[in-house]
Order: structure tokens, then C-alpha cells, then sequence
């Protein structure tokens, strides 16, 4: 299953580059989380004023890097851009052809993959630091 599913993606490159953009997105969101987190908990506390503000600035960077591996990633898994049929180019008139709703159906198609991009990048964020804990209470415990 998973040499199938590595010949698939040595044939697709941008879903191989689109699938790393993911991963640096997801952890990307973890760090501008954390950042985030750990600047809110010294706020008040004017022995940490300098350290806060730079955690709150380093939250916004990875909060900005974050946004576009998104885009990044959405960019490279968009559907082929629907064209006209041969027969539809050759004629001039104007009619209803069952192809009629084929604009819908692109917009659901990248509809459908900007949520496969947020959900994989979401997992990620959270599945960083759960394994990175795992790992160092395993590591602790020998």
C-alpha cells in the first residue's frame, strides 16, 4: 500500500511538494500558538515586558508563514482548469449542454481541497507537540 501509494506521488510532484507545504504549515501553526500562548501568560509582569515582546512578534511571524504554506499548498493541489469541449469550440450557438454545471463542480472540487488543506495542517499542529511529549516521556523514563 505504501510503494502504491509512493509510485502515485513520484508521478505527482506537486501533490509530493503540496503534502511537505502541509507538514511546514502544520508546524507553523504549532509555533504561532505556542509563541502566542507563552507571550499571553507573562503579560502584566514587567520583568518579561521585553521577552513578551518578542514572542508576540515571533507569534506573528510564524502566524504569517503559516498563511501562506496554506496558500502555498492550496495553490498546488487545485483542480485542472475546466475547458470546452471540441464540439463545443466549433459551434457558435449558445445552447445548454449537460456540461452546464461544470463551474460548480470545479468550485465544490477546490472547495473540497482547501478543507483537505486545513484539516491535514490543523492534525499536524496538534500531532507535533502530543508525539514531541511522547518522546521525551519515553526518552525520561530509560
Amino acid at each position: 500500500m505504501v510503494e502504491n501509494f509512493l509510485g502515485r506521488l513520484k508521478n505527482r510532484p506537486r501533490f509530493a511538494l503540496a503534502i511537505l507545504s502541509v507538514g511546514a504549515c502544520g508546524y507553523a501553526i504549532d509555533r504561532w500558538f505556542f509563541a502566542g500562548l507563552t507571550a499571553s501568560k507573562w503579560i502584566g509582569l514587567s520583568e518579561y515586558e521585553q521577552r513578551m515582546k518578542e514572542l508576540q512578534k515571533q507569534s506573528e511571524i510564524w502566524g504569517d508563514v503559516a498563511l501562506v504554506l496554506g496558500i502555498v499548498a492550496f495553490v498546488l493541489i487545485l483542480p485542472t482548469w475546466p475547458s470546452r469541449s471540441k464540439s463545443e469550440a466549433t459551434h457558435g450557438i449558445l445552447r445548454a449542454t449537460p456540461e452546464e454545471n461544470i463551474w460548480i463542480e470545479y468550485f465544490l472540487q477546490c472547495v473540497f481541497r482547501a478543507g483537505i488543506i486545513l484539516f491535514g495542517a490543523f492534525v499536524l499542529a496538534v500531532m507535533v507537540p502530543i508525539a514531541a511529549n511522547f518522546l521525551h516521556t519515553l526518552l525520561s523514563v530509560r
